[in-house]
């Protein structure tokens, strides 16, 4: 398996996730800005590259047509949009959970849809 833009998409929200448990909230939620932009900035890249797609000992794991790249962009640009208006909206005592799950949710839609089988 070659890393490539379709595995960044799904691994860098998951990695953020599990990064989050242990750093302090301001830091939570920039790296969490950042990674869901950087997400954004993948999806724009892969705009009119129609056969990407990720192999696993000979199977196909990931791949992107043009309706996966639709929703991934669509997920990616609400991602973001969620995020932001809910920086100052998150009440202090679920914010810690709340900035855990967001991107481990994100990576699961994201893998969802670029998902073969």
């Amino acid at each position: 398996m070659e890393p490539n833009e379709l595995t960044s998409l799904v691994l860098v929200p998951l990695a953020i996730a599990v990064i989050n448990i242990f750093i302090p909230s301001i830091i939570r939620k920039t790296l969490t800005l950042l990674g869901l932009l950087y997400g954004l900035f993948l999806v724009y890249q892969l705009y009119g590259n129609s056969s990407i797609s990720v192999h696993l000992f000979g199977e196909t794991i990931l791949a992107m047509d043009k309706i996966a790249y639709l929703t991934m962009a669509f997920i990616q640009i609400l991602s973001v949009i969620i995020l932001i208006f809910s920086l100052k909206g998150i009440d202090k005592s679920i914010e810690k959970g709340f900035f855990v799950l967001y991107p481990f949710t994100v990576s699961c839609r994201i893998g969802v849809v670029l998902s073969t089988h």
